[in-house]
């Protein structure tokens, strides 16, 4: 019998007519979205060491890359800021600034080459001091959770990382929930129970006190959740 390539069962995939005539997805650059980091400065890129081959570039540099993603058929173009330290602050004011580095390299783009989309996102990540995408006046934790195959992960990963301490961490985390890996009781499974629970807890109290967060935050409640009331467990499909 005739082997692979020779005989390929999937007949309308013999010929690459016969490929391009079946085929199900047809990727282009119109379906293409590039992303773009912006810095301030003139001229020179600044490259971006965590990611290889990806750079920041000044406004005026943004220009030129909105032309060749239009020059190739690229449709829109996705920014990302990097605001100046300088600028940064706990409120992220410098986002109501219509003069900031965001404003200013969408307004060039669409003078330039108004043809091509541009995308921006809603976040207050690139202007706020602490890095967070929103105003901070509350905080919360979680504590370790291993529910299901997490377990097992971790355990692997404690033992390939810190095998001289997986013993004790494992016995910590038991100790957050009565002896086992999870538990999974409401009320519990977020904050763990047991004295290393409470002490964990307390010092994230003691942090916020001290830095002034969660003054106003309300406690959760589910008392006022109901079950729905259901009249017939299923629609009659036949009913007049």
């Amino acid at each position: 019998m005739t082997a692979y390539p020779a005989l390929r069962l999937r007949r309308t995939r013999a010929a690459p007519w016969s490929r391009r005539l079946h085929a199900e997805t047809v990727l282009t650059a119109a379906d293409l979205i590039w992303p773009l980091f912006i810095a301030e400065g003139q001229g020179a890129e600044e490259p971006i060491a965590s990611l290889p081959g990806v750079s920041r570039w000044p406004v005026e540099s943004i220009v030129a890359r909105a032309k060749e993603a239009r020059d190739v058929g690229i449709a829109c173009i996705a920014l990302f800021p990097n605001t100046p330290r300088e600028l940064r602050t706990d409120d992220g004011r410098e986002a109501l600034n219509p003069d900031n580095l965001m404003c200013r390299a969408i307004r060039a783009l669409k003078d330039a080459v108004p043809e091509v989309g541009v995308l921006t996102d809603v976040a207050l990540d690139p202007y706020t001091a602490h890095g967070h995408d929103g105003l901070v006046d509350g905080a919360g934790y979680v504590m370790l959770r291993m529910p299901y195959e997490i377990k097992d992960l971790f355990r692997e990963w404690l033992r390939e990382h810190f095998p001289a301490k997986e013993k004790h961490v494992i016995s910590l985390v038991r100790s957050l929930h009565g002896g086992k890996d999870y538990e999974a009781e409401w009320h519990k499974r977020q904050s763990g129970d047991g004295p290393y629970a409470w002490s964990i807890g307390r010092r994230f109290e003691l942090a916020c006190e001290r830095l002034g967060l969660n003054k106003t935050r309300s406690r959760l409640t589910v008392a006022h959740f109901k079950h729905p009331v259901i009249e017939r467990a299923q629609l009659d499909l036949f009913a007049a």
